[in-house]
């Protein structure tokens, strides 16, 4: 880079020139590498957003008389137990009261349409004698679709005066921007005592400008060989007062060190949401910030966006990298493009450590820890057909080789990558020096006792490295399952991605609204919709649940999948965490694991991983406990069945070769060659299709299905093929033509 070149060429005239001549040159070193508070920093060599925007703005309160001093105006009971306490307030005259009985259900205030995709919910809540396991709540209910559009603000039991309760970023999916919203009290569970509510709210969130890049799509890397472009999309939100007419979106590209504008758009007619492009094939090579404003027409500022590094190079660059991300979201790791296909582990002293679980060297994890069907664990990996492993519990803590102590990391690496299976090393639990936006986590390594943060992220970014490596795992259901925060996630990003350029973050949520949030602080992105055991959750109607009450919910996979790609603007790749595991006393058939597989490919996921094999719950419970062997063959058997096509899974869709006649079924095509090709496709809801036809842009020879019973049959024409899909069926085809039209 120009940095490293400068500092050689120093060196080079410091043994030849004399004084004079060598404090000149020093002179030009600092024009040459920049000055940190003229030009916004040193080269990186890396790239990405430079830091987080602020936090959200807040619309007006949209309930009306939330502090029920116009009595029940705007209110409506459901149910005996609710009153109107002129006694008792947080301010004014009047509350809310609620005193527990029998029949009591909720008050709601109904046909809210905020039109918005985040929310603050707040309010005050005094309790008095009430049950410790009662749950006063405020909530979003979605009337049109008749579900819960996202979670609630929970008040607790005993006696207090009044509390204020807030919950900022109540992220709910674009499915219910313009639905008809209801506002919930709900006493969940009290059932003793008296519960006041006053001075509620609930505010739209809102930013005047946000900005997605959406290439660059891996760490602000351009490179030479390949596209030549930096394209985004800005979401525009006018202030209070204001119209899309009376704003201008300012984009601008500098070089990094010097601040030189090389290139401008600036846009008016704005919307909701704006495209824009800049061509940079006549760029050198260097590192440029991409700076946003949105101005008035006029040029005053209303809002800036961080600014976003971008890193243009050369393939010999890129060729240094062990692991990178192309144009079309395909992993490309030791040189070879990649579709993850992994597992989660999670390993019991009971029935596979029991000669412990880490080792320093590689021929005792090959031996010593056993795996199912009479392999070891390495090895059991390799049999199942999988080509990635994620060691949720042993691995957060093992030790890289610090403070004198063997390297347990590195040879159980080693034995993965005999293997060809690649490592995602979980760091989410490396929190906890009390630093500013750092959740701390009693789950921290012991061997970072004495360390800080950022030198914990810098040990394990430097410590582990090179073939064998994947990433690191930042983020596991933030906010439920994890403590973790965008902020510190994006600060732990930062340190990763300069110490380790070569490897990928991977966070997972559990909600499909919320990756769009978190879109910069990471690499690749997931969700876990999880369809089996459980009741139904939000958005299950809207996916094409048909029954409410049962424990399968198989529809999820896929809208979910849609729905995270969406989230990340389809310019980040989604890895899929799907279930193997026993939940609600269900346990995933092969049939169900095949449904879930082909449902999230279908959805976009440029990945899958499983979770998994682990205790208590997983194919270890399974194999050992439950002497089940044939959840662990199903579970071969669709790996084999998936992972035979890989190939075509890293190639892009043609689905213009195909339509289909039923918006119920969602279908990919890829290419095999000119005359074969295959199609997959999936019955979105739980309703049966019979007789969907898919039609061809061209003659057709022969269709067949892939891995499915040869008596299903396929009624094949000239130019269509028709087929019936039961409930959340997947089907597969292999399609020949005699000739396709236009060629």
């Amino acid at each position: 880079m120009v940095q490293g070149r400068c500092l050689k060429f120093l060196d080079l005239l410091r043994s030849s020139l004399v004084p004079v001549v060598f404090i000149i040159c020093c002179t030009a070193l600092i024009w040459c590498v920049g000055l940190p508070q003229a030009h916004g920093g040193m080269l990186k060599g890396v790239g990405g957003l430079e830091a987080l925007p602020g936090e959200d703005l807040l619309g007006e309160n949209i309930l009306m008389n939330p502090g029920f001093e116009g009595g029940v105006e705007g209110w409506s009971y459901v149910g005996p137990c609710f009153s109107i306490d002129t006694t008792v307030s947080h301010s004014g005259k009047n509350s809310l009261r609620f005193d527990a009985g029998s029949g009591c259900t909720y008050v709601r205030q109904l046909d809210l349409r905020p039109g918005a995709t985040s929310y603050t919910i707040s309010g005050w809540i005094k309790t008095e004698g009430v049950n410790e396991e009662g749950s006063p709540m405020l909530y979003i209910f979605d009337l049109t679709h008749k579900t819960m559009a996202r979670g609630s603000l929970k008040g607790g039991g005993g006696s207090s005066d009044w509390r204020f309760f807030e919950l900022k970023n109540v992220d709910v999916s674009p499915h219910h921007k313009n639905d008809r919203v209801e506002f919930r009290i709900v006493p969940r569970g009290v059932k003793t005592g008296t519960v006041w509510f006053d001075d509620l709210e609930l505010r739209p969130q809102y930013k005047p400008l946000r900005v997605f890049v959406k290439y660059p799509n891996f760490r602000g890397y351009l490179w030479t060989d390949r596209k030549q472009a930096v394209d985004g999309v800005a979401e525009i939100t006018p202030p209070p007062g204001m119209g899309y007419a009376d704003l201008v979106l300012d984009l601008r590209l500098k070089d990094a060190l010097t601040g030189v504008e090389v290139d401008r758009l600036s846009i008016n007619g704005l919307k909701k949401e704006v495209q824009f492009s800049f061509d940079t094939s006549g760029l050198g090579t260097g590192e440029y910030l991409l700076t946003s404003s949105l101005v008035t027409v006029d040029g005053s500022t209303v809002d800036r966006y961080p600014d976003y590094r971008i890193v243009k190079a050369g393939a010999e660059q890129r060729a240094s990298l062990n692991v990178w991300i192309d144009e079309n979201n395909v992993l490309h790791y030791n040189g070879k493009p990649r579709f993850v296909w992994g597992v989660y582990d999670r390993i019991s002293a009971r029935y596979r450590c029991t000669e412990g679980c880490l080792f320093c060297n590689q021929y005792d994890y090959e031996t010593r820890i056993k795996g199912f069907d009479g392999l070891g664990l390495i090895d059991t990996y390799a049999d199942a057909g999988v080509n990635t492993v994620l060691n949720f519990v042993q691995f957060s803590g093992a030790n890289p080789g610090v403070g004198g102590r063997c390297d347990q990391i590195g040879p159980y690496i080693a034995a993965l990558d005999k293997r060809d299976i690649m490592h995602i090393q979980t760091v989410n639990n490396y929190y906890g020096d009390g630093g500013s936006c750092y959740s701390s986590n009693r789950y921290r390594p012991w061997w970072a006792s004495s360390m800080g943060d950022e030198e914990l992220w810098s040990t394990i970014a430097t410590s582990i490295s090179g073939t064998g490596l994947l990433g690191y795992y930042t983020a596991d259901e933030p906010g439920v399952a994890s403590p973790v925060t965008p902020c510190g996630v994006f600060r732990q990003y930062q340190i990763l991605k300069a110490k380790n350029p070569g490897s990928i973050t991977f966070e997972v949520f559990m909600n499909p609204a919320h990756p769009r949030r978190w879109f910069d602080t990471g690499d690749v992105f997931g969700t876990d919709p999880y369809p089996l055991g459980g009741g139904p959750i939000s958005d299950d109607v809207i996916y094409g649940e048909a029954d409410l009450n049962d424990r399968h919910h198989m529809p999820r996979t896929y809208g979910w999948t849609v729905d995270t790609v969406k989230a990340v603007k389809g310019s980040r790749p989604v890895w899929q965490v799907l279930q193997l595991f026993r939940y609600g006393g269900k346990f995933p058939t092969y049939e169900e694991m095949r449904q879930q597989a082909w449902k999230a490919i279908i959805g976009g996921a440029d990945g899958i991983l499983w979770w998994g094999f682990v205790y208590s719950v997983g194919m270890e419970a399974e194999w050992y406990e439950r002497n089940n062997p044939q959840a662990y063959y199903d579970f071969r058997r669709v790996s084999d069945e998936v992972m035979a096509l890989e190939d075509l899974l890293l190639s892009p869709n043609v689905n213009d070769i195909v339509s289909v006649d039923n918006s119920n079924v969602a279908y990919i095509v890829k290419k095999i060659s000119m005359s074969h090709y295959v199609v997959m496709a999936t019955n979105k809801t739980e309703v049966p299709q019979k007789g969907v036809t898919f039609t061809v842009n061209g003659t057709i020879r022969r269709v067949r299905l892939y891995a499915e019973p040869a008596n299903d049959e396929v009624s094949v024409g000239t130019t269509s093929f028709t087929h019936d899909f039961g409930p959340n069926d997947v089907h597969v085809y292999i399609l020949q033509l005699r000739r396709l039209r236009g060629f």
